[in-house]
């Protein structure tokens, strides 16, 4: 009998033990699967928020490229005594190769928008995402009487290193790029280097129509 207790006794602690061990192994499956998935959703957190970081840069580096882009094509103009072929195509070939007519200009030394990728996709990598940008398709063409429009299409592909999560967005860009400040390469090219006017704002820009549709052009004057 007393055999037959022990027995029962053995059986019973293995029993509780058996039990104890599977709660937890599972309370640490529990944990690691929460840990996972946490993880999961901060890197993907760091990862949307590195896509929108992108955007915002990409405008910044457009504010930095274009104007250098602007200031190289009237430099040419002004130097040289003719205008370009074609000023967009020219324009667009300085922003991407930073050459114009195929002839490198300093004023883009490493300031093209492939380079501006370049070390965007090289940060990237020390954050612990693979970033890959594609330009698929731009454009820069006059907006109005003061902006130029530069328009781009890129595909953004982000991997998170381990796997983890990853991001592919196909995204229009449009930035408006002010030509006020620069030198009109119009007044050289008719004087021959006689005149130079810098673009600016007429004082009347967006109140000249509403003045005239008055007949009131201040100083008593009616029309």
């Amino acid at each position: 009998m007393g055999k037959m207790k022990g027995i029962m006794f053995s059986v019973i602690i293995i029993v509780l033990a058996g039990a104890i061990i599977a709660g937890i192994i599972y309370h640490s499956v529990l944990i690691s699967t929460h840990r996972e998935r946490l993880l999961v959703e901060i890197r993907a957190s760091e990862m949307y928020n590195l896509y929108k970081s992108i955007l915002r840069d990409f405008d910044k580096a457009i504010d930095v490229i274009a104007p250098r882009a602007i200031s190289s094509a009237i430099s040419y103009v002004v130097t040289n005594g003719i205008g370009l072929d074609e000023a967009d195509k020219r324009l667009e070939e300085l922003i991407i190769n930073g050459t114009l007519y195929g002839i490198e200009e300093p004023l883009l030394e490493d300031t093209t928008l492939p380079e501006w990728i370049r070390k965007v996709e090289a940060l990237s990598i020390q954050r612990g995402f693979v970033l890959n940008i594609s330009i698929n398709s731009y454009e820069i063409k006059p907006f109005d009487s003061w902006n130029l429009a530069f328009e781009a299409n890129l595909t953004i592909n982000i991997t998170e290193k381990d796997g983890v999560a990853s991001l592919i967005k196909n995204v229009g860009k449009l930035k408006l790029i002010p030509i006020t400040g620069f030198e009109d390469p119009i007044y050289p090219l008719k004087t021959l280097g006689r005149a130079v006017n810098v673009i600016v704002k007429s004082p009347f820009y967006k109140n000249f129509t509403q003045t005239l549709a008055s007949g009131n052009y201040g100083n008593n004057h009616f029309y």
